[in-house]
């Protein structure tokens, strides 16, 4: 069974790997049967595979796309991330959103829950996607003149 501070060093680990663009240890670290609820895809994601579409999907958007590790609180076979990840719009978003050329940053907060083997099998997240739309101009800031 993995500990808590080999949790805490796998999670960090997944978000170097990441950044770098590392897609094999995200196969490594997201067991067969892994799920992941909400956010990011605005659905759930059954399978490493369609998470790993997922994250192809963003990075597709944002190239330099880059996770920064704030907060991660471990305690047995669970960690809690709190981060802000930044990038700049050069690629279609999710099919909606036209390349802006913006740089954006925006927070956001995964819960894990993590098998014995070490591999996660649960993901939940929450994204601050009103910030994210809003500047990238889909949404009207608070405030904005309405036309």
């Amino acid at each position: 069974m993995a500990t808590a501070a080999q949790n805490r060093a796998n999670i960090i680990k997944l978000y170097d790997e990441t950044n770098k663009g590392n897609i094999e240890y995200l196969r490594e670290m997201l067991a067969d049967d892994f799920v992941s609820y909400g956010g990011a895809g605005f659905q759930d994601l059954h399978g490493p595979e369609a998470f790993i579409q997922l994250y192809k999907t963003f990075v597709a958007a944002f190239p330099d796309l880059h996770f920064e590790v704030k907060q991660l609180v471990c305690e047995d076979n669970w960690a809690a991330v709190r981060g802000i990840q930044t990038g700049t719009h050069k690629g279609n978003f999710l099919g909606m959103v036209p390349p802006t050329g913006v740089k954006v940053e925006w927070s956001g907060t995964a819960i894990f829950r993590i098998n014995d083997k070490g591999q996660i099998v649960e993901r939940w997240q929450d994204l601050d996607n009103l910030s994210l739309f809003q500047q990238l101009g889909v949404i009207p800031k608070f405030g904005a003149a309405q036309g």
